[in-house]
């Protein structure tokens, strides 16, 4: 079995909200998107594909809140927007990405227990959460990185 994605490669923006998604038998990922295009969930993608689906389903959220998986073919990364239609204040976001800054904080120390890779991926993952204010849309619209595993 393997995860596959479904989109709309014809969707105008460079990543494509993502449709439908799911496991299949390998063989059977091309059946999955009808006229869409489904692919298998990139292995380097895996652990961020595994952690926006979690958010997605996550019983957390208001229900009123959109909760997309995009996936950017030409670069094969996955990436999860989170939007409330009414748009979060700048003080909520602000808050929100404060806490998640301040629960990594571990990673970048220098007795932490993770990897040379895995401690640049935490970087990587913490300079996306601080540049969410430049984001197009903000505070209202918001592409919230996923963290590593």
């Amino acid at each position: 079995m393997v995860a596959f994605i479904v989109y709309d490669p014809d969707h105008s923006a460079s990543a494509k909200p993502v449709t439908e998604y799911g496991d299949c038998p390998a063989e059977d990922v091309a059946d999955q998107g009808g006229s869409l295009t489904s692919v298998a969930v990139p292995e380097s993608q895996m652990a961020t594909f595994q952690n926006a689906v979690a958010l997605i389903e996550s019983p957390l959220w208001a229900d009123s809140t959109i909760r997309t998986l995009n996936f950017n073919p030409a670069t094969e990364t996955l990436s999860l927007s989170i939007l409330s239609p009414s748009g979060m204040s700048e003080r909520t976001v602000d808050a929100i990405r404060t806490q998640l800054l301040a629960d990594s904080d571990w990673t970048q120390l220098a007795d932490a227990p993770l990897t040379p890779a895995k401690q640049a991926q935490w970087a990587t993952y913490r300079q996306e959460l601080r540049d969410i204010p430049s984001q197009p849309g903000y505070p209202g619209s918001v592409s919230w990185p996923v963290k590593p595993t």
